[in-house]
C-alpha cells in the first residue's frame, strides 16, 4: 500500500463520487482480504513478531487512513482494528487518525495533494523517516512538459543521551 496512491485517492475520490462512479469496489476487496488473512494468520497462533511488513505499524496507520479518509467506510474500519490490531496497536491507530485529518479540507488545489502527502507520509513515519519538498523541475517529454517534484527522504536517527 501506497501513501502517495492514497492520498490521490483522498483527493480525487469525491470528484468521481459526484459523478456517480464508485471508486472504491477494488480497495475495500484488498482491503477484506487483508483482514481475512490476518484474523486467519492470528488465529493460528501467529505472533505479532511474525506479521509481515504488510502489517507493519506505518502499514496498519495506512490501512486505517485508506478505510476512513479514502473508501469513507467507517464499518471497514472497525473492522481492521477488531481483526488485525493487536491491542498495542495503538500508535498505528493514533497515526492513522492523524493521517486522515490532515486530508480535511486541505485540498483548495490540485498542488495541495503534494503538501499534502508529504505531510501524511511524515506523520505515518514519524521517527523513521523525514521527508522535504526541495523543489521542481521541468521536463519535456515529446509534446508534454511534465513537472516534478524533488523530495528528499532523510532517515532519522535517534538521539542518544
Amino acid at each position: 500500500m501506497m501513501a502517495a496512491d492514497q492520498v490521490e485517492h483522498a483527493y480525487f475520490f469525491p470528484n468521481a463520487r459526484d459523478l456517480g462512479i464508485d471508486p472504491t469496489v477494488t480497495g475495500k476487496a484488498d482491503l477484506r482480504a487483508l483482514i481475512r488473512q490476518s484474523a486467519i494468520g492470528i488465529q493460528s497462533g501467529k505472533l505479532k513478531e511474525d506479521r509481515s511488513d504488510e502489517l507493519s505499524e506505518a502499514n496498519l496507520a495506512l490501512a486505517y487512513f485508506e478505510c476512513v479518509a479514502v473508501l469513507q467506510d467507517e464499518g471497514l474500519a472497525a473492522e481492521l482494528e477488531k481483526t488485525v490490531f493487536f491491542p498495542d496497536d495503538g500508535e498505528a491507530r493514533r497515526l492513522g487518525s492523524l493521517a486522515v485529518d490532515l486530508t480535511k479540507n486541505n485540498f483548495a488545489t490540485p498542488e495541495d495533494e503534494l503538501n499534502v502527502f508529504i505531510e501524511v507520509c511524515n506523520t505515518l513515519l514519524a521517527g523513521k523517516f523525514h521527508l522535504s519538498l526541495m523543489g521542481f523541475r521541468e521536463q519535456q517529454r515529446g509534446k508534454i512538459n511534465m513537472t516534478y517534484a524533488d523530495i528528499l527522504a532523510e532517515r532519522v536517527v535517534p538521539k542518544h543521551d
